[in-house]
């Protein structure tokens, strides 16, 4: 799964250029994408989200992210990492409710 989700990173790298992946470490990535706005990393995103998904579940990637912007305010790096950060940890808790609210649904048709 880590090799096919840095396939598709790359993929990113090809199509739009001024992108560079890490991988933090496990299964965290980091990607700075340069000179680009909003409209650009939603595409980008829209783009991994495709090239990840799969209807068989055993290779499907699903992913959470959070993203800033320094719009060249010159806000410290570690300012954007945090605003990042912080964004993913919306979306995850987001995802957590959602299935908590699937699973209850479930139950009660039980």
């Amino acid at each position: 799964m880590l090799i096919r989700f840095a396939n598709a990173l790359k993929e990113l790298v090809n199509k739009y250029g001024n992108v560079i992946p890490i991988r933090m470490g496990g299964d965290e990535f980091l990607v700075i994408a340069i000179n680009k706005d909003m409209n650009d990393i939603e595409e980008m995103i829209y783009d991994l989200k495709l090239s990840t998904h799969d209807n068989d579940l055993l290779k499907h990637i699903g992913f959470s992210y959070g993203y800033a912007q320094n719009n060249n305010a010159n806000k410290p790096f570690r300012r954007v990492m945090t605003e990042a950060d912080a964004n993913q940890y919306t979306m995850k808790v987001s995802k957590k409710e959602a299935k908590e609210n699937l699973e209850k649904f479930f139950k009660s048709l039980v």
